[in-house]
């Protein structure tokens, strides 16, 4: 119970740090969902309506950004927490659940600091069920040290050294044409992965210190073979909120192949309007090549995921660029602009030299090396042996500290997916 107090005390000062209303907007969700929930026994109406009321400050931040004061700045963890919300609502409705009678601890499963950051969007008792076998211990202290080390690891010495990159071809569209776009939206891959995944390692890590085990939102998704496989590895919180609430509700894969697609289509723009109404597009065309499935696959595996690869670091290319007609003329000039000599001699204008490339190209083998192994690296190290667990933390900060993207000369990045 202190433990319980003291976090939440803790997280609803920082909410009220970044802004008086990401405090008061979190208070008004989880009072709102709350006392729903608990009329569901005499009005069973009463989950469903409340979610339209739930979910609509989300739909002004995403559809109408800036049309109330209140709004003009975008509240702390709103698109994670009112997600969360909605689903404890669903789920009383539906009877999957009874209603939750301790507020504070229904409070807490919202606006748990660490999670409001980039996630992960996991069910309430999913949050009840790790405060109930929460157990603070060496090893477990020693490997949430260890992958919240690997988290800054991966955001400093990778996201934010190929951020830079990224950022300076999407910055300057007259020579960062032709062959720069399908290198740019690579790097976006890279990029994107190290820093939403270091976000988790970071979450992740320091709950594991305070006792928490908490879903993991990546399974290697760069190993995947088609484009629906990946979207099961990547950002599995949130496919797994669609699949539950959207995908399965509409009839899921039960109604014949048309209404399957249909459905995919549906979970896809959603998802999209989730991220912004500016990615509605690259909603769509996910949603596409999900539907095209494994039309797409061959006989090889390393092709396959080369392909995969491909076709996910295209519609990066929405990510990129700060608007549809800007990432739709780029793309269109990946084709038309292609020159292999233009490419070559303009990389040094953008910063690319020797010695980060091989920085970033090392660092960059070593994630996806050392994430395919994460579970043996994080808990089997710490358990044989906590000083090599500590050996390992200490490198992985100096690392950090040696040959991270901070400082003078370089400017401090939010992580991505908390700007969502």
């Amino acid at each position: 119970m202190i433990f319980e107090t003291v976090c939440l005390t803790a997280s609803l000062l920082l909410l009220a740090g970044s802004g008086i209303w990401s405090a008061v907007l979190v208070l008004s969700v989880s009072a709102v969902s709350f006392s729903a929930a608990l009329a569901a026994e005499k009005r069973p109406w009463v989950p469903r309506a409340a979610i339209a009321a739930v979910l609509l400050p989300l739909l002004l931040v995403k559809l109408a950004p800036g049309s109330l004061p209140v709004l003009r700045t975008r509240p702390f963890g709103l698109s994670y927490y009112t997600l969360q919300a909605v689903a404890y609502l669903g789920d009383v409705a539906s009877g999957r659940r009874r209603p939750e009678r301790n507020l504070p601890g229904y409070l807490l499963s919202l606006c748990y600091f660490p999670h409001l950051v980039s996630g992960p969007i996991y069910r309430q008792e999913q949050f009840r069920t790790a405060l109930r076998n929460r157990a603070v211990t060496g090893s477990g202290f020693v490997s949430g040290a260890l992958r919240a080390s690997w988290g800054i690891f991966k955001k400093l010495v990778i996201a934010s050294h190929v951020a830079r990159v990224v950022n300076g071809i999407a910055g300057n569209p007259g020579t960062g044409r032709g062959l720069f776009v399908p290198f740019a939206a690579a790097l976006y891959s890279v990029e994107l992965y190290s820093d939403f995944s270091g976000a988790m390692d970071i979450i992740l890590g320091v709950s594991r210190m305070l006792g928490l085990e908490l879903p993991e939102n990546f399974d290697r998704p760069f190993r995947s073979e088609t484009v629906p496989e990946f979207w099961r590895r990547w950002h599995i919180t949130l496919g797994a909120f669609f699949r539950d609430h959207v995908y399965i509700p509409l009839g899921g894969s039960r109604k014949g192949e048309l209404r399957k697609a249909v459905n995919v289509m549906a979970v896809f723009l959603l998802s999209g309007l989730w991220h912004g109404r500016r990615y509605l597009l690259w909603g769509a065309l996910s949603g596409l090549l999900v539907i095209l499935g494994d039309r797409l696959k061959t006989r090889h595996p390393p092709l396959n995921r080369l392909i995969t690869f491909a076709l996910i670091s295209a519609l990066w290319i929405f990510f990129i660029y700060e608007d549809v007609p800007t990432a739709v003329a780029m793309l269109r000039s990946a084709f038309a602009d292609a020159s292999l000599s233009a490419f070559v001699s303009g990389l040094p204008h953008f910063g690319i030299g020797a010695a980060e490339t091989v920085l970033v190209c090392a660092a960059s083998a070593l994630m996806f090396a050392a994430d395919a192994r994460r579970e043996e690296i994080t808990d089997g190290v710490a358990r044989r042996s906590p000083a090599a667990g500590t050996a390992l933390i200490c490198a992985l900060l100096l690392c950090a500290a040696l040959f991270g993207a901070y400082g003078i000369g370089f400017e401090a990045d939010a992580f991505i997916y908390s700007t969502f």
